[in-house]
C-alpha cells in the first residue's frame, strides 16, 4: 500500500474543483494510437511518478471504465527515443478518439492552487488537440490523509479528465466521479474501488466514442 489509512481522517478533504476545460490550441497535434474501436488515453509522465505507482493509477482507471462499459486503450508513453521510421503507439495519429493525459509536479501560471486536474479541449472548429493533466502534489494530499493510497486517488482523477474530454466542460455531477468537488464521500469510494459514472454518463460517453468513430 502506498499509505497507512488513518481511520480518522482529516476534518476537510476537498482539493478543488476538477476539470476546467479551455479552448485552447497551443498543444502538439501528434497524439493518437491505433486502437480498432473505442478511446485511447496516452499518458505521459513528467513528474517522474514511481512506475509500479503509475502502473497501479492505469489499472485502477481500467476498472472503472470497464464498470462503465467503455472501452479505451491506456497506453504507457515513456520519454525514450524512439525510430522515426517505426512510430510508437504514442506518435500515431490512428485513432480519432484520443486523449494526451499528463501527470504533472506543477499547474499552469493562472490556475488554482487547490485544481487536482484539468482538461483542455479543442476549439469548436476542431482546432487543436484535447489534453489533459492530473497533478500529483495534489493527489499526494489525498494519499497523505490517509483515506485512499496515492494510485487510487490518481486513477480517479485521471477517469474524471477523461469524462471532461467526452462529456464536455460542464459534465460535472452531484456525486460519483464526476463530481465537483470531492469530499470525503468521493475520496472514501475511491479507495474501494466504487467511484463510478452514472448508467447515464457511461451512455452518452459510447454514444460520443461511437459518433467519432462513425465514417464522414
Amino acid at each position: 500500500m502506498e499509505n497507512q489509512k488513518n481511520t480518522r481522517g482529516p476534518r476537510r478533504l476537498r482539493l478543488g474543483l476538477f476539470g476546467l476545460c479551455l479552448a485552447q490550441t497551443w498543444l502538439p497535434s501528434t497524439l493518437q494510437a491505433q486502437v480498432n474501436s473505442g478511446a485511447t488515453m496516452l499518458v505521459f509522465n513528467p513528474a517522474h511518478l514511481p512506475e509500479k505507482v503509475l502502473l497501479q493509477a492505469e489499472e485502477s482507471a481500467a476498472r472503472i471504465f470497464s464498470h462503465a462499459g467503455l472501452l479505451v486503450e491506456i497506453v504507457n508513453c515513456q520519454a525514450t527515443p524512439t525510430d522515426a521510421a517505426h512510430p510508437t503507439a504514442c506518435e500515431r495519429r490512428d485513432n480519432p478518439v484520443t486523449l494526451r493525459m499528463e501527470i504533472e509536479n506543477h499547474r499552469p501560471p493562472g490556475l488554482s492552487w487547490d485544481l487536482l486536474g484539468y482538461c483542455v479541449l479543442p476549439e469548436k472548429n476542431g482546432a487543436g488537440t484535447p489534453a489533459a493533466g492530473v497533478y500529483l502534489p495534489a493527489a499526494r494530499k489525498i494519499a497523505d490523509a490517509g483515506m485512499a493510497d496515492l494510485y487510487q486517488a490518481l486513477g480517479a482523477a485521471i477517469v474524471h479528465e477523461f469524462g471532461h474530454f467526452l462529456l464536455g466542460p460542464r459534465a460535472h455531477s452531484l456525486q460519483g466521479v464526476m463530481a465537483a468537488r470531492w469530499g470525503r464521500q468521493e475520496v472514501t469510494l475511491a479507495a474501494l474501488d466504487q467511484l463510478h459514472f452514472t448508467r447515464d454518463q457511461a451512455a452518452r460517453m459510447g454514444a460520443t466514442i461511437a459518433r467519432l468513430h462513425a465514417p464522414r
